[in-house]
């Protein structure tokens, strides 16, 4: 049976041809949360497109994880620097949010980038928007308040996964957001006086959608607006 692969954007946006030379090589695996699938400095041979799953982009300080910088969900794909041309990546890369997803090797995968510009010419715009959302990130961990980056990374993975409830510790929150575990205790006391999410158990749910919205920061926007905007008929002519 064809598999649907729509369900991630990018692969959606590849055509028919492409799809017809790559997807007999893609396998549909399950990801489990916090499980490493790319670590700092070291080789990979996998590329991987999310479908109801989260990945983050974690930054290294002295060698030990500090912040995220950017969540790939399934808008894009991990594995941008095999499109580049190197073998590693200076940062780790770990599930954030677990679920399906679809992986390629590196092999098929540059083998399809040597023969068609359509893969090409994707991942250029997808790394446009990837670069747009680390310079965004780097803004909102200055400006910002841990409560409205809170709400950005709640909001954005709502985006990626497609339901109100999803699995999030506070240690792992912490993590991602740079701060220490009672800050984020804080802040989801306050969300949740505040009827916007409900959070028990390790699991949290977004009750007020624009309640969130409101409360996050104009990041969130901005992110989502560029990458609405890359999967929009915009770019039609030049994916032909």
């Amino acid at each position: 049976m064809q598999q649907n692969f729509s369900e991630n954007r990018l692969l959606q946006r590849l055509g028919p041809q492409t799809i017809a030379r790559i997807g007999p090589k893609i396998r549909r695996i399950r990801l489990e949360q916090s499980a490493c699938l790319l670590e700092a400095n070291s080789d990979f041979d996998r590329v991987y497109f999310p479908i109801n799953s989260v990945i983050s982009i974690v930054w290294l300080a002295d060698g030990r994880p500090t912040v995220e910088v950017a969540t790939i969900g399934n808008e894009g794909v991990l594995g941008l620097p095999a499109f580049l041309g190197v073998t590693q990546f200076p940062a780790n890369a770990n599930c954030q949010i677990p679920g399906d997803c679809y992986v390629l090797s590196v092999t098929a995968f540059r083998a399809e980038l040597n023969r068609g510009q359509k893969l090409h010419r994707v991942l250029q715009l997808y790394t446009q928007a990837l670069f747009t959302q680390v310079a965004q990130s780097a803004v909102c961990i200055r400006m910002h308040t841990v409560e409205q980056r809170a709400c950005r990374w709640m909001l954005m993975c709502q985006d990626r996964i497609g339901t109100d409830r999803f699995p999030l510790t506070q240690a792992f929150l912490a993590q991602m957001l740079g701060v220490r575990r009672a800050t984020v205790n804080g802040v989801a006391r306050k969300l949740q006086a505040m009827n916007l999410i409900q959070y028990r158990s390790g699991i949290v749910e977004i009750l007020d959608r624009g309640g969130l919205e409101k409360t996050s920061c104009e990041c969130y926007e901005v992110v989502s607006t560029l990458y609405n905007d890359l999967f929009s008929t915009n770019h039609e002519a030049e994916l032909v």
